[in-house]
């Protein structure tokens, strides 16, 4: 076959290359000319049988380099775009010669594209632009993942460890969990330890946790376009096919609902009780906690009147009125939610309750909670703050009251107005009452200079349940609800000594009337017991009557029975030597 004018001057170069350095750089231009030549008539096919000569015969040259460096920023702009993830490479090159380029590289013989971007690769000293020449190369050859993604994977974790140590949303982390993973863990050339996969799955949980839980979630290195579409559905299928690489029973996430998911790994734990198994259902007992959390978190941190929190709500009724033989139920309170939208509400009572069945799985049985903590320690959990939250809460719903304000005491140096308020419930909830009384007092005073919110009745935060059946309530965390709570909490606690039978102390008693004016009438039955109690006592005093008794119905009341001639009841409502009476109100 006859040669070409090109080829013919190819030949003369290598010819040329060890006897006659001018005639070979002379000859290495006009290959090069063919090759642009062809370039610009768009002929990319004949471009391309050149650029191979080039590259077999000029590889170490830096004007061919420069070329090949072009196309290989073409292919990673082409890839990121397809990926949606990473931000467009430097040196973004305009669209039609880049999509060119890529067509010119595309016509290569794969063997030459492998190789042409392997010694790319090699050629570059920046640790992160060598990163994404690897990534791109598995990207484009599967069959090179096997020869190339241990070292890649090494690499990244160095990489990361070196320019971003203690934080996990960064681009190395990111490329690893986001792009590498899901490519070698579908791969038959993948030959990665199991342990080593089981490592790399936990940094992927760690990575799309901390993402999703973030408010405003930014990844180091990566550019402030960069975002995650579907971050939980990324999570879940890295967690399946991981699973299915380290042949672990971890491919029943995915298409269920959580409560069929739950149902599910309950049967199973209980079919392998004692038998093994461990790992996979710890796992899977994990992943499933960790997305009711998220939901949890979404739910609670979304709210449009605050944050929400878990309290404990007040019994309706005095204690004379409960029923006696019958202990409260501890281990199973009735959950409600003040929020108006019922879906939400949904969401987070199953997510809430899904997420406590698996926690309490996890910790009461020791074979799995051994997993768990290993499992745990490694994603760095404890750091997450709404698994924090969620902590106290499952302490508040199994009514360990000490164990929750041990824990939520840990948390105050964070000055969240929530702990505080879940504080002091749990304080009132031991029987604490002063100490409820002083957290609820300095919270009260920094909410002073917070703008007030329209207050909304809250009339589940007394509940009309059974008297062995607890109530705990997740209510918004502002200023009025937290005003409310107090209120509430204080009639609860004055009314059973103020209103208790053989007890006489006229103070308690004006002062749960003061308090029943905040949410008047929502207690009115607690005035009628105490106006009954001064008609029992046939004397009444209170110095503070006159001025903070504002309610109408309590002041029409009081006026008839300091007018009434058959009353016989003594009523002071003195202040030193200024004396002033009620009926002179009307």
């Amino acid at each position: 076959m006859a040669q070409s004018d090109e080829e013919y001057v190819i030949l003369l170069a290598r010819k040329y290359k060890n006897t006659d350095f001018h005639a070979w750089k002379s000859m290495l231009k006009t290959a090069l000319e063919a090759y642009h030549f062809e370039k610009q008539q768009r002929n990319a096919k004949d471009a391309a049988a050149y650029l191979e000569k080039l590259f077999n015969d000029f590889n170490s040259e830096s004007a061919l380099w420069t070329e090949l460096n072009g196309m290989i920023d073409a292919l990673q702009e082409r890839e990121e775009e397809n990926s949606g993830k990473v931000e467009p490479h430097e040196g973004n090159i305009e669209e039609g010669q880049a999509s060119f380029l890529r067509e010119i590289f595309q016509s290569l013989p794969e063997e030459i594209q492998e190789q042409i971007i392997t010694v790319s690769a090699s050629k570059t000293q920046e640790p992160m632009q060598h990163c994404q020449m690897k990534l791109v190369l598995i990207q484009k050859f599967p069959n090179a993942i096997g020869r190339h993604a241990c070292a890649l994977i090494d690499e990244l974790t160095t990489s990361e460890k070196k320019q971003y140590a203690g934080t996990v949303l960064n681009i190395y982390r990111k490329i690893t969990v986001c792009d590498v993973l899901p490519l070698v863990a579908k791969s038959p050339h993948f030959a990665l330890p199991k342990s080593e996969s089981m490592k790399l799955l936990r940094h992927a949980i760690e990575f799309y946790v901390v993402y999703m839980s973030s408010p405003q979630p930014l990844i180091l290195g990566a550019g402030k376009d960069c975002s995650i579409g579907e971050p939980l559905k990324e999570l879940v299928n890295i967690f399946e096919a991981m699973g299915k690489v380290c042949k672990k029973d971890l491919r029943k996430i995915s298409g269920r609902n959580k409560e069929d998911l739950w149902v599910l790994l309950k049967t199973q734990r209980e079919k392998q009780s004692g038998k093994g198994g461990s790992i996979e259902l710890a796992y899977c007992l994990l992943m499933l906690l960790i997305i009711c959390l998220l939901e949890y978190n979404q739910v609670i941190e979304s709210s449009p009147d605050g944050r929400l929190v878990l309290v404990e709500a007040f019994p309706k009724g005095t204690g004379s009125e409960k029923k006696k033989g019958k202990k409260l139920d501890m281990s199973s309170p009735f959950i409600s939610v003040r929020h108006s939208d019922k879906a939400q509400v949904s969401a987070l009572k199953q997510s809430f309750t899904i997420a406590l069945q698996c926690y309490q799985t996890l910790m009461n049985e020791p074979h799995l909670e051994r997993e768990y903590h290993r499992i745990w320690r490694d994603i760095h959990g404890d750091s997450w703050p709404f698994f924090q939250s969620f902590i106290s809460d499952y302490y508040l719903h199994i009514g360990d009251f000490q164990g929750a304000t041990s824990h939520l005491a840990s948390l105050k140096s964070k000055k969240h107005f929530h702990i505080d308020l879940q504080l002091a419930s749990c304080y009132c909830a031991l029987g604490d009452v002063l100490e409820a009384y002083k957290t609820l007092m300095a919270l009260l005073k920094v909410l002073i200079g917070i703008p007030s919110q329209p207050y909304s009745h809250d009339p589940d935060l007394e509940h009309g349940l059974s008297s062995h059946v607890r109530h705990v309530r997740f209510v918004p965390c502002n200023r009025p609800v937290i005003l409310h709570y107090t209120c509430t909490m204080l009639i609860y606690t004055l009314k059973e000594r103020a209103l208790q039978t053989g007890i006489e102390d006229d103070l308690l008693v004006g002062h749960l009337m003061v308090l029943l004016q905040y949410d008047w009438p929502e207690h009115e039955e607690y005035f009628t017991k105490a106006l009954r109690k001064v008609q029992g006592q046939r004397q009444f005093s209170y110095p503070l009557f006159l001025k903070y008794i504002y309610e109408p119905d309590i002041l029409a009341d009081f006026d008839h029975l300091v007018n009434d001639p058959d009353s016989r009841v003594q009523i002071d409502f003195n202040i030193a030597s200024n004396v002033r009476q009620v009926f002179s109100y009307f």
